[in-house]
């Protein structure tokens, strides 16, 4: 019944595992040589010719990744509602790299590191919506039935995703699909158990 659930128990859990994951991406970020190199020192191998650095005024991160993203919001202007599909949306990417000089993006194949322009340039308009609704639907219902750990994982996913394609690999979407199910699962019968 849902009077005998054991709700402290069960919030002290989820706020361990919460506190748990905040400590260990602080310390990845701070301490692992290798994601402050992802994040800074990287990107200015991506400024690899001068215009590149030109516009991007030293190289940071962001500038790098913003120059590549214009060209994803460009194309998909071009084509807005149906988008390029699963196979020419790097291609078309690649060609607008070589159309404003960006050499180096173009010899290590980058993709917009944006899972959502990579879904509007794929997809087009309607595959973006669908893709934003099976984000926001479920980040809504765990507001309103509280599970905070649910919530957690859908926004560190959903921020994820304006700077990294994880669906484009094997390992994003063994990741994304596993937690997200376990997450969703867990609340599905968590939720029908209390309703008896």
């Amino acid at each position: 019944p849902f009077f005998l659930y054991d709700w402290k128990r069960a919030f002290q859990f989820q706020g361990a595992i919460l506190l748990f994951t905040l400590v260990t991406i602080l310390i990845l970020f701070s301490r692992v040589s290798y994601f402050q190199e992802r994040f800074k020192d990287d990107t200015l191998m991506d400024l690899g010719s001068q215009s590149e650095r030109a516009i991007a005024k030293g190289g940071t991160s962001g500038s790098a990744r913003i120059l590549r993203w214009n060209c994803a919001i460009d194309l998909f202007k071009r084509a807005p509602i149906f988008g390029y599909g699963t196979g020419d949306a790097q291609l078309e990417l690649l060609n607008c790299y070589k159309e404003r000089g960006l050499f180096e993006a173009i010899k290590r194949n980058y993709n917009t590191h944006n899972e959502y322009l990579t879904m509007a340039l794929r997809g087009g308009a309607l595959v973006l919506i669908f893709f934003i609704a099976s984000l926001a639907l479920p980040f809504y219902h765990s507001i309103k039935t509280r599970n905070y750990l649910y919530l957690f994982f859908l926004v560190v996913i959903s921020l994820f995703f304006l700077t990294e394609n994880v669906l484009s690999r094997q390992q994003g979407v063994v990741f994304y699909s596993l937690f997200n199910s376990l997450l969703a699962f867990h609340f599905l019968f968590t939720k029908h158990d209390n309703s008896k």
